[in-house]
């Protein structure tokens, strides 16, 4: 990402997406230094069953 002082910055996130027989994806992206893969998955399955 370009940051307003003209430097780059990259991000690590994680994006995941569950189950599209239903119809679209529920969710997002999710950008923190504590955040791991397994809870964004468990976060998109949620998202499904809502």
């Amino acid at each position: 990402m370009k940051m307003e002082d003209g430097t780059t910055h990259i991000f690590e996130g994680y994006r995941a997406q569950h189950l599209d027989a239903l119809g679209p994806y529920k969710g997002g992206i999710r950008y923190h230094p504590d955040v791991t893969a397994d809870e964004i998955k468990a976060l998109a399955k949620w998202m499904t069953l809502k």
